[in-house]
């Protein structure tokens, strides 16, 4: 039971493309703070904290926005004014001959010349003035910068929707530790009842026997208990920077998660307007089709103007002010590349359409499964409630029918068994309810 309703509230997990990518980023963070001796008191408040702080998914969502930022800036070079400065001195000779003067006709003359000095020190400036296809591939870059925010935005969800798995999951192991012991002591107290009644004359020995077999199995399910509930621990810290090291106080071990009153369509427009995943995928989708536009574009022609200005002359001291100016259009002739390039951008954009057009689909399963977990995690919570009220009273008649010596401790045996059950069943269903409610939140991009 428990495993269904869990994993029946992590659907979106796996659906998800790239929260499967980030899986494992998820799973781990950067170790914040020292190992201390006392207790660290941990709610689910400051788990999300540390966890928004330390995750490695975040984290690294981040430096994925720097790398996008830095590709834009890049990109925006071509349409931003060059400016560069140069100072050289030369000593230099050179060959007439070579540059096509015919030296017999200067018989005196040797066709080299120099050593001579030259100096010049200038800046340099160039901007393009018309060029549409730069400009679009500065839109598409910007646009990819955006997806990467929200790409962010949506990593931030998905750490918050795994931190407060974690946490529920590890509270949850922890109050079955304690039921788990108070079972414990129940089967204890019934094999003193049955020792002392054995001692008494008044049931078989088999019956003692019985009582104590029952108390080696709930001291195993409380090893296993006990165990569990420390892995989950562990895995939590992992996942929000605490050294595993550190033994941690889960504070909010009664936290009952709410859920957002509303109908499917409404909960369905609400993911469409808030999921920060559909919103990187329209913003990439957008980007795709200003790649496809900067690619075409590089078939027009473009106007960019240059200039230079600075001082030339043997040596500093005599250099005079020179200058230069020009305008130049560029035509693009014959570039067989530019096909390829449009033929890619192409195939990208039908491939981020169809992305896109997957996604609304995506946001009404996701919305509707969510509502499905949630309402059959609120009927087990229902059901498993008046299951353990009815296990604990057959518990108490059956203690009663073996006082009286109307009946062997095999029936309480049973009983004590289906209330254990009962109560690990309740925890399970109280947990998937607020699994299945987290769940819902993320779908609709909220925060638990």
């Amino acid at each position: 039971m428990r495993r269904v309703v869990i994993a029946l509230s992590l659907v979106g997990l796996a659906a998800d493309p790239a929260a499967a990518q980030s899986g494992a980023m998820l799973a781990g963070s950067v170790t914040e703070g020292e190992v201390r001796a006392e207790v660290l008191p941990l709610s689910l408040s400051d788990a999300v904290a540390r966890g928004l702080r330390t995750n490695l998914g975040v984290l690294a969502s981040a430096q994925q926005v720097e790398l996008a930022r830095g590709a834009e800036q890049r990109t925006r070079r071509e349409l931003m004014p060059q400016v560069n400065g140069r100072i050289a001195e030369s000593r230099q000779t050179n060959n007439l001959a070579a540059f096509g003067f015919n030296m017999s006709l200067f018989p005196s003359m040797s066709s080299l010349v120099g050593p001579f000095n030259i100096f010049d020190a200038r800046i340099y400036a160039s901007q393009q003035v018309v060029n549409l296809s730069a400009r679009s591939d500065a839109q598409r870059a910007a646009l990819v910068v955006d997806a990467a925010e929200f790409d962010r935005e949506d990593t931030r969800e998905w750490v918050v929707f795994t931190v407060t798995r974690l946490y529920l999951q590890a509270a949850a192991s922890g109050e079955r530790v304690a039921t788990t012991r108070t079972q414990v002591a129940t089967a204890e107290a019934l094999s003193k009842m049955a020792t002392d009644m054995r001692a008494a004359g008044t049931v078989p020995g088999i019956d003692v026997v019985r009582a104590g077999v029952q108390v080696q199995e709930q001291k195993q399910r409380l090893i296993s208990a006990e165990t569990e509930h420390r892995r989950l621990l562990l895995q939590l810290q992992r996942a929000i920077g605490v050294p595993v090291a550190q033994a941690v106080n889960l504070t909010d071990r009664s936290l009952v998660l709410s859920s957002p009153p509303m109908d499917i369509a409404a909960a369905v427009a609400l993911a469409a307007e808030q999921r920060a995943d559909y919103r990187a995928a329209t913003t990439r989708l957008r980007a795709a089709e200003a790649a496809l536009t900067t690619a075409r574009r590089e078939a027009l022609p473009s106007l960019a103007v240059t200039a230079d200005v600075g001082t030339i002359g043997t040596s500093a001291s005599n250099a005079l002010r020179t200058y230069a100016m020009a305008g130049a259009v560029r035509v693009p002739i014959f570039d067989v590349g530019r096909r390829g390039r449009v033929a890619e951008s192409m195939a990208a954009l039908k491939l981020r359409q169809a992305e896109a057009a997957d996604f609304v689909q995506r946001l009404e399963a996701d919305v509707q499964t969510a509502f499905l977990d949630l309402q059959a995690a609120e009927q087990q919570v229902t059901v498993v409630g008046e299951r353990v009220a009815l296990a604990n009273q057959e518990l108490a008649l059956a203690r009663t029918r073996f006082s009286a010596g109307v009946t062997s401790n095999l029936e309480v045996i049973q009983a004590q068994v289906a209330v254990a059950t009962a109560t690990d069943q309740q925890i399970a269903s109280a947990l998937g309810l607020n699994l299945a409610r987290a769940h819902l939140m993320k779908v609709l991009g909220q925060t638990p």
